[in-house]
């Protein structure tokens, strides 16, 4: 074996525990932003506030204030995943 391919070998080794943490990472990134509605801690905080003036100055019925209140308990737990 040559010493280029010998570097090689060795530079091959020294970067497989890096590349298997980036995957890792990688992963766990995309399962994360699976679970986000809303990717922008802007327009999630914006959203919020549109629900919350819906429910505080719109005439709803039942059902109607029931389903903003969970989508806005939902957007209100994503929060500390989005910062």
């Amino acid at each position: 074996m040559t010493p280029i391919e010998e570097q090689i070998v060795v530079w091959d080794e020294k970067l497989k525990e890096p590349l298997k943490i980036i995957n890792e990472c990688r992963g766990e990134r995309e399962s994360l932003e699976k679970n986000l509605e809303i990717k922008d801690l802007d327009k999630l905080l914006l959203e919020i506030k549109r629900i919350q003036e819906k429910l505080g100055f719109s005439s709803l019925t039942v059902t109607e204030e029931k389903k903003l209140i969970e989508r806005k308990q939902k957007l209100e737990s994503q929060i500390n995943n989005v910062k």
